[in-house]
């Protein structure tokens, strides 16, 4: 009896020292497992390329256009403002009478050829609307908006002349591509033309057939001009239909980023004797 509680005694010691062995080798296995792991991570890291972080997108550039568009006398966008004067004594090469409904003056319009025919299919599409679009003044010469200018300056005074006329060489008429529109009335020539048929009617429709309207309300830091709801610029059915996108009301100045302002650049001319 003695001799099997010795035996049992043996084999629970063997079975526990094998227990032991058993966990200290499961012990150091799964520490040997952890140090190559973290190796393999630590060699991975160092092996795989820097990543760059992703640049935040950048606020969109504005396009920039070539310089020539607003210089170039054949260019449908040749600019005449305050900042911009026109070439001496320039006259278009291709100006033909506009098929007018009406006028004022003793002067016949005449545009530049594209813009005539867009005038005269603008003023056929107002009239199957019922508006009957009586034409003023377009395409004048330098010589003649001195004439005009002086007199406004000799009435008014040159400061007044200087927010409604242009001296002569810087008349956006002068381009031959401006174009006054009236209902030989008391609206004419003021800030009312705009609440006239005719007015609306333009207003709404004239940027379909590449006018835009030159000088805009509130924008005569911009233009250099008080509010000529009447006065408006071709400058081709796809640059009209782009400003007009953007609003009814913008400038040329801003959607072309052209430099415009009250001042003149340049020294002012005297009149011709």
């Amino acid at each position: 009896m003695a001799h099997r509680k010795k035996r049992t005694f043996r084999i629970s010691r063997i079975l526990f020292l094998f227990v032991i062995a058993g966990g200290i080798a499961a012990a150091v296995f799964y520490g040997f497992r952890m140090i190559r792991t973290r190796n393999l991570r630590k060699e991975a890291v160092q092996a795989s390329p820097s990543i760059e972080p992703t640049p935040s997108p950048s606020a969109s550039i504005a396009p920039s256009y070539d310089p020539a568009l607003f210089t170039d006398p054949d260019s449908l966008l040749l600019i005449a403002n305050k900042s911009h004067r026109l070439p001496e004594g320039y006259e278009p090469s291709d100006l033909i009478d506009v098929n007018t409904i009406g006028g004022h003056g003793t002067i016949a319009p005449m545009m530049r050829k594209e813009a005539a025919e867009a005038e005269a299919e603008m003023t056929a599409a107002a009239f199957e609307d019922g508006i009957y679009l009586q034409f003023s003044s377009a395409y004048r010469s330098e010589e003649y908006q001195s004439e005009l200018y002086w007199g406004y300056v000799a009435s008014d005074g040159q400061e007044a002349a200087d927010t409604y006329s242009s001296r002569p060489g810087y008349s956006d008429h002068q381009t031959g591509l401006a174009a006054d529109f009236v209902e030989n009335g008391s609206s004419d020539f003021t800030a009312d033309f705009e609440h006239t048929e005719s007015g609306k009617w333009l207003y709404e429709h004239a940027w379909e057939y590449g006018f835009v309207i030159r000088y805009p309300k509130g924008k005569d830091e911009i233009t250099g001009y008080t509010f000529e709801p009447w006065h408006y610029r071709y400058i081709g059915k796809d640059w009209a239909a782009e400003l007009h996108a953007v609003s009814p009301d913008e400038t040329i100045e801003e959607y072309f980023g052209i430099t415009g302002g009250i001042e003149y650049t340049d020294p002012i001319s005297t009149p011709a004797s």
